[in-house]
């Protein structure tokens, strides 16, 4: 859906863990970027603070 409605940008507005518990596994890359079949995928700001990450 993210491509077929041309989307620029995704936003995750949870944590990846919360309380021991798996919310949501990383689907970006670390730093830089990385293809993932046809699509590119890349870090351009992030700002990383006390309980979150923007």
């Amino acid at each position: 859906m993210v491509w077929q409605e041309k989307v620029p940008s995704v936003v995750m507005i949870t944590n990846l863990v919360e309380g021991k518990k798996t919310k949501c596994e990383q689907y970006w890359p670390s730093s830089g970027s990385q293809d993932f079949g046809p699509f590119h995928v890349s870090i351009t700001h992030q700002l990383i603070l006390a309980d979150y990450t923007i």
